[in-house]
């Protein structure tokens, strides 16, 4: 038998190559990627398996032990989220070049202990400084710290080979306000389909609607009363709290419960909107390609109505407050806002 061959290696032009087919044509999707540009696709994402873990490994000696408050959660970001990125009117982005597709999500107690945190990232281990959504909001309402670092691509799964020396993983520090606030977003982005409020996407009044639900929910309002009374405004016109209580906690959860999870496992997040379902199906360690591939395979044949994500968690309850948008469990943020519309 003759020697096999090596795996073949993807560089960043041929990346870029891809991501431009991508951003350049409206509508475009997996889907309509040729096979071998889908292949480069599915191989640059999957690189950043081992990026993302090391991430994770190095956040987790960062924060303080044995506190319940704390949720650790890490995700391969979305194709449609990508491809959405590439897209975007008035920014120029390159697949080769995007920062985030290896997530890390860092949820703690309050601003105080996220800055805290932080810094501890940036002057300890070697973390750098992105956004500083905290003291400067986003348009959107959002608020947060970003931080990023680069690390060697993962070379050890199978059928995976890219030609760089490092990956970047951005790691986002929120408080629980913060969490619950962008998490109800997101979640009524999926009860309308096709938004991004975060973006830019929907209407005027619901972007408004959410940045004043977050400067009350952050306690930065110069003037509670009067956006109390203009949320309240917006809601009878616009009925989102109806829609997001509509929906909340309602998915059906398939899970195995006698599977305990690891930060090794790989996470795939099945939503069927319309069915009301989700389903969570675990990879362990050694099945990352396996589990990278059914991911993008998902996306691919996707319906609209159908999420997919492949996350990292400790436990079942840090997956679910990580990602309530994806069970429709937005309670916290529901019951908040309840209190604000009837003070």
């Amino acid at each position: 038998m003759g020697e096999e061959s090596p795996p073949l290696q993807y560089s960043k032009k041929s990346v870029r190559k891809v991501g431009k087919k991508l951003a350049h044509s409206s509508g475009m999707t997996l889907r309509d990627l040729s096979p071998d540009d889908y292949e480069v696709f599915v191989a640059w994402r999957r690189a950043h398996i081992g990026p993302l873990q090391n991430a994770l490994d190095e956040v987790r000696g960062a924060i303080p032990k044995h506190d319940d408050d704390i949720i650790l959660v890490g995700r391969l970001k979305r194709a449609e989220s990508i491809v959405r990125k590439l897209q975007r009117k008035g920014r120029r982005h390159c697949l080769d070049r995007l920062g985030d597709i290896a997530g890390v999500r860092l949820i703690l107690r309050d601003n105080a202990t996220v800055e805290n945190v932080a810094n501890k990232l940036i002057n300890g281990c070697g973390f750098e400084l992105l956004h500083d959504y905290i003291n400067h909001p986003a348009e959107s309402g959002y608020r947060g710290i970003h931080l990023k670092r680069c690390y060697p691509p993962t070379l050890t799964i199978p059928d995976n080979s890219v030609d760089v020396k490092s990956l970047p993983v951005e790691v986002q520090v929120r408080s629980h306000p913060q969490h619950e606030w962008a998490t109800a977003v997101e979640a009524y982005d999926n009860i309308v389909f096709d938004y991004s409020l975060k973006n830019g996407d929907g209407s005027p009044e619901e972007r408004e609607f959410f940045c004043v639900a977050s400067r009350l929910i952050n306690d930065a309002s110069a003037d509670a009363p009067h956006d109390r009374d203009r949320l309240k405004s917006l809601n009878n016109k616009l009925g989102i709290m109806k829609k997001l209580d509509g929906t909340g906690d309602t998915m059906y959860l398939i899970r195995d419960d006698k599977v305990q999870l690891s930060s090794a496992d790989s996470c795939l997040i099945s939503a069927q909107m319309d069915q009301q379902i989700v389903r969570v199906t675990i990879f362990h360690p050694g099945h990352e390609s396996e589990a990278a591939s059914a991911y993008s395979e998902l996306e691919r044949k996707a319906k609209p109505g159908e999420v997919y994500l492949l996350a990292r968690a400790c436990s079942w309850e840090s997956l679910r407050r990580a990602y309530p948008n994806y069970y429709m469990a937005t309670d916290d943020f529901n019951n908040w806002l309840k209190s604000e519309l009837s003070a």
